[in-house]
């Protein structure tokens, strides 16, 4: 019987690209950690590469050292974020705001990547083909998956003579989409559609009335092309939601059109043999959708092995923490490339 192989991915997964939450020791070397990171890109931000945006780069800017300095205050953004679901919607909005345009910047503007992405993905296609046996769940807002995807075949949107819209679909179809139009809100998706699910969103804003205001975006964004980015965070704020969330979100416009996100990631998940965990730690604020995702793959009994890659942590505390006693986990330090089970 051909196994069927779920990837768990979080923030380790990014981490040669993009910063983890905190500062670590790589080496000698210390790399800087997310509050650090966002400093350091507000201060290598020039107002005269946005002419037509000075107004809002400014204000962009500060938003970057408030949400450093907030997140700092309460050790972790999820953390702060939390409080302002709590207390101030306002402060969530730009937050937000900041969090997802930092991300679409690193990565589409600086070109952020982490070459591990391109390894994987070019060891296990079979022919242009991405494996039928294999789920990608991922934690993170980041897209560097899509990214390298787009090596292989470009997603892309056209209109076709008579005007409608035509969608070249993307390599790896991946949940929530980030392309030109998407139902949100409408039961347009089969719930077995994607290959890859985003269990808390990913950066990026969609129009209230159910269709993204990205076109092609990950396609490269060349000098030329900055400012149409910028654009799509600009014009009509006041129609526009996020498609990144937070785990505990269950009362805002975001989560209630993402709300998919959990059945499409269950669904992923079903009928797991062989689970690889990738620079994920289980932080306490996913515990409710950490614990659907290890209930689905349980349900079937088929599970037989956990492959857990992270330099120091051996995963064993998965045993007690989703009753996997009968499980074996087995430790995989070495992260220069993401792991390849051998039974794949």
């Amino acid at each position: 019987m051909e196994e069927k192989i779920t990837y768990l991915f979080g923030a380790g997964a990014s981490a040669n690209a993009l910063p983890l939450v905190k500062d670590y020791r790589k080496g000698d070397k210390v790399v800087d950690g997310l509050t650090k990171s966002m400093r350091n890109h507000a201060d290598t931000l020039h107002l005269d590469e946005f002419p037509n945006h000075k107004d809002y780069m400014q204000e962009y800017i500060k938003n970057l050292w408030w949400l450093a300095d907030e997140a700092d205050k309460f050790h972790t953004i999820d953390t702060f974020a939390k409080h302002c679901y709590l207390t101030d919607k306002a402060s969530l909005e730009r937050l937000k705001q900041t969090l997802s345009l930092y991300f679409v910047f690193e990565q589409l503007i600086n070109t952020k990547r982490d070459s591990r992405y391109l390894v994987f993905l070019t060891s296990i296609l079979n022919l242009m083909i991405f494996p039928e046996n294999i789920r990608l769940v991922s934690w993170n807002y980041d897209f560097q998956m899509e990214l390298t995807a787009e090596m292989y075949r470009q997603e892309s949107f056209h209109n076709s003579y008579g005007g409608a819209s035509v969608h070249s679909p993307p390599f790896i179809e991946y949940y929530p989409p980030m392309g030109n139009v998407f139902p949100m809100n409408s039961d347009y998706y089969q719930a077995d559609t994607f290959k890859l699910v985003h269990l808390n969103g990913i950066a990026g804003i969609y129009r209230q009335d159910g269709t993204s205001i990205f076109h092609s975006c990950f396609q490269n964004f060349d000098e030329l092309r900055k400012e149409s980015l910028i654009d799509d965070f600009v014009n009509n704020r006041d129609i526009k939601n996020h498609l990144l969330t937070f785990a505990w979100e269950d009362r805002t416009i975001e989560a209630q059109a993402l709300n998919r996100r959990l059945r499409f990631g269950t669904e992923a998940v079903k009928d797991t043999t062989i689970l690889v965990v990738i620079g994920y730690s289980f932080p306490f604020f996913n515990r409710r959708t950490d614990n659907a995702i290890f209930n689905a793959i349980k349900e079937s009994g088929k599970l037989k092995k956990i492959y857990f890659q992270d330099p120091n942590n051996d995963g064993q505390f998965l045993k007690n923490q989703f009753g996997l006693e009968n499980v074996d986990i087995l430790h995989e330090p070495n992260v220069d490339q993401f792991y390849i089970p051998r039974e794949l």
